[in-house]
């Protein structure tokens, strides 16, 4: 099992389900992008339900718009030191994978995040990092 990111094991195992295999949302997807390029339901969306903490990722949306794989998200929360990377590489990853079966190109990913924050204990591990890039 590869996990591209553990901020939550539901996008971990979404992304995991993109290999070969048996019938997938990647496929869902592709059939319902393929039959119709402007449809507006390719859209995962997550409540949390198995674990009982709602994930930082809501929804995303992928959507074939000027010849190429389009992805939009909402996530109600996120850290941006310590979370927002991760999310970021699972989304494109999973942009990448619908835009290869539908052999075009990966568009924009853009979002919404309701809360983008970071936390005071890592203010030092921020200053360390800013210091050494500037």
């Amino acid at each position: 099992m590869q996990v591209f990111f553990d901020a939550n094991w539901r996008w971990a195992k979404l992304a995991q389900d993109a290999r070969p295999g048996p019938p997938t949302w990647r496929r869902t997807f592709i059939a319902q992008l393929r039959a119709n390029p402007w449809t507006k339901r390719a859209v995962v969306t997550l409540d949390g339900s198995a674990s009982a903490t709602v994930p930082c990722l809501n929804a995303s949306q992928f959507l074939v718009r000027d010849g190429a794989v389009q992805t939009a998200y909402f996530a109600r929360g996120q850290d941006a030191f310590k979370k927002f990377y991760a999310d970021a590489l699972c989304l494109a990853r999973m942009a990448q994978t619908v835009a290869r079966g539908l052999d075009l190109p990966v568009g924009d990913v853009s979002g919404f995040i309701g809360s983008c924050h970071v936390y005071h204990a890592d203010l030092p591990a921020i200053q360390e990092m800013l210091a050494r890039v500037t």
